[in-house]
């Protein structure tokens, strides 16, 4: 689907490697970082799914600097399910005006602590945190 929308574009995925976290430590396939550095993408995209919100982002920040080809790695999470079909996006007045997160909440009502620290404690941390930048400058 994406490859016919972007001419050029090469979509690998290596969705038959099982990733799982076990306290402290990644489970995962011994050969899977050498078949992403055989792959050497520009853009790593990480969904990890059923694992939670943050896992994904753990995962890219320890093994990302293994991968010298890769420019941009993200945790996609969910957005494969919406590209997939598999979910249902929001209705194009929602999206119109910013409010997909709270269609998702509508639809996973388990997703409410992952959205409220997206929406309201980053953004607060992160004024608060430019504020401190800021007087200390002065």
């Amino acid at each position: 689907m994406l490859e016919a929308a972007f001419p050029g574009l090469r979509v690998s995925s290596l969705s038959d490697m099982r990733i799982h976290w076990d306290i402290d430590e990644w489970n995962q396939p011994e050969d899977l970082l050498s078949r992403v550095q055989q792959l050497a993408p520009d853009i790593l995209a990480v969904a990890l799914g059923g694992m939670g919100y943050s896992k994904q982002e753990r995962w890219i920040v320890n093994h990302a600097p293994q991968f010298p080809s890769v420019r941009v790695a993200i945790g996609v999470g969910g957005a494969i399910d919406m590209i997939s079909g598999r979910t249902m996006r929001a209705p194009a007045c929602m999206r119109s005006i910013g409010l997909e997160w709270f269609w998702r909440l509508l639809r996973q009502p388990s997703r409410l602590e992952r959205i409220y620290r997206a929406v309201v404690r980053f953004p607060i941390a992160a004024i608060s945190d430019r504020l401190r930048v800021h007087r200390e400058v002065r």
